[in-house]
């Protein structure tokens, strides 16, 4: 998600350590290390939160839950934190990075779940390694999940369809697939994006995957 630079993000971030913090702060950063603490096997990823409508919906229906928001754009952090402020929600943390630079900092983490919602689907085959379904992730995403879910939702029939297939020929169980999604799973929310779509009657296509026989 690409937005115009908000001066007042990084600031809005730095004033809020109990609840964000930058990926180059994580190695030293107490208030992660307490989030991680609390949450324990409760915990839930999504990468790419963009405006934080989802992360802070869920977060409020799953109070029980602990979730890691992980926004790279700097100023979409700065709105995805708004809204957990909004939201009043004590059940998450937002990193202000690229997951690729975080997952080093948490790769002893395990997580109940993986949530891309919406990602950049970089149409253009000499940038198929940036997206987020591509092998080089996956083998990320199966070390953090141990066995749980990945859940994939998107608008994008192409980039869809290139995950499913990717994760068909790294072994992955598809559990679910949708190509007409109704947000009809409890364990969901409605994105930003995902409310525009819905408004311009664009179809939304959903699935989990899991590989539990490699725990």
């Amino acid at each position: 998600m690409r937005g115009r630079f908000k001066k007042w993000a990084e600031p809005l971030i730095n004033e809020n350590p109990k609840l964000a913090c930058f990926d180059y702060e994580l190695n030293s950063n107490q208030n992660f290390l307490e989030f991680l603490n609390k949450a324990k096997d409760n915990l839930i990823l999504e990468i790419g939160s963009g405006k934080g409508k989802f992360i802070s919906s869920m977060a409020s229906k799953f109070s029980s839950l602990y979730f890691l928001a992980i926004e790279k754009n700097v100023s979409i952090s700065g709105i995805c934190l708004k809204e957990i402020i909004k939201s009043e929600v004590g059940n998450v943390f937002l990193i202000s990075g690229d997951f690729e630079k975080i997952y080093p900092q948490i790769i002893n983490t395990k997580f109940n779940a993986i949530f891309l919602n919406h990602p950049d689907p970089w149409p253009k085959k000499r940038h198929e390694k940036r997206r987020l379904t591509h092998p080089n992730f996956l083998l990320k995403y199966e070390n953090l999940l141990n066995g749980n879910n990945l859940i994939l939702k998107t608008d994008n029939l192409d980039m869809f369809n290139y995950s499913l297939e990717t994760l068909k020929e790294n072994n992955w169980n598809i559990t679910y697939l949708n190509y007409d999604y109704k947000q009809d799973d409890n364990f969901d929310a409605l994105t930003n994006y995902e409310e525009m779509f819905i408004n311009k009657n664009i179809k939304i296509n959903r699935l989990i995957a899991n590989k539990k026989g490699n725990k």
